[in-house]
């Protein structure tokens, strides 16, 4: 149908059973602008990730005012207490090699004795030298398992210490944490009244403090588990050596036992 006196031109045509009205204009598909907003939502995140991460580490430690350092501290005095204490137990572990390559089974106790003269020193050596030393004197094979008893202890009594100060380290620099979180709240709400500056500076103090108090308990338990792991793994290892050595001593024990009873009955005879 055609009509005058309008310039503009009017078709309606059949779309999917429905008529739809175009008048020169073509209409935006709905799809292309949901496309649009799709693809620039991962670059927005991306920007504001970025400005987010933009933040210095060290600015926002220092959010926790100066309740960190004695936090920091105490995460030194553990680290330089760990490097000192596994430096020891590695030096006599190295020491105690030569103790550990010794043939015990194949010697008799005056012979090994003798192999261990002259050797580096360590633990492992000086706690066979006594144990070789009493049973040559005494024969006595009940002290054997004595002494070796009395090595571990004197090892793990040694060890002990470090583990004591390594567990009040940890314990401390979470306490201080949560003094920080209690001196942040303390400073928020002091005087009554509440200003945005007031509220980040205390609210910054009580949260960074608990990150960094918990952070630094958590890395001194964990380096405590790793040291006290290397030394009981050396420890299990002196106790084999010295387990060794006691069965060998059994043997010669028993071969005396042979000879005297052979020697007995030679008299009898």
């Amino acid at each position: 149908m055609q009509t005058t006196g309008a310039n503009m031109k009017t078709e309606t045509c059949e779309t999917n059973g429905g008529s739809a009205v175009r008048s020169g204009i073509t209409p935006i598909p709905p799809g292309l602008v949901t496309g649009l907003v799709l693809a620039l939502l991962p670059a927005a995140a991306a920007a504001q990730g970025a400005e987010s991460a933009s933040i210095p580490v060290l600015d926002v430690l220092a959010m926790g005012g100066w309740i960190c350092y004695p936090i920091y501290v105490l995460l030194l005095v553990g680290i330089a207490l760990s490097v000192a204490r596994v430096l020891m137990v590695h030096v006599d572990r190295g020491r105690s090699k030569v103790i550990h390559r010794l043939p015990a089974r194949a010697k008799l106790a005056r012979e090994l004795l003798s192999d261990m003269e002259g050797q580096p020193t360590s633990e492992l050596a000086a706690g066979a030298r006594d144990m070789l030393a009493q049973f040559i004197s005494s024969r006595n094979h009940d002290s054997l398992g004595a002494n070796i008893e009395r090595f571990m202890t004197v090892r793990q009594d040694w060890f002990k210490p470090y583990v004591n100060w390594m567990t009040f380290l940890s314990d401390s620099a979470g306490a201080l944490g949560l003094l920080g979180t209690v001196l942040g709240m303390f400073q928020t709400f002091f005087g009554g009244t509440l200003d945005k500056d007031k509220i980040l500076h205390g609210m910054g103090v009580a949260l960074i403090t608990t990150l960094v108090g918990i952070i630094v308990s958590l890395l001194l338990n964990l380096v405590l588990t790793l040291v006290r792991n290397y030394f009981d793994g050396v420890l299990d290892g002196q106790y084999q050596k010295l387990t060794e050595i006691r069965q060998a001593m059994l043997q010669e024990g028993s071969l005396d036992i042979d000879r005297k009873r052979r020697a007995g009955d030679r008299v009898e005879a």
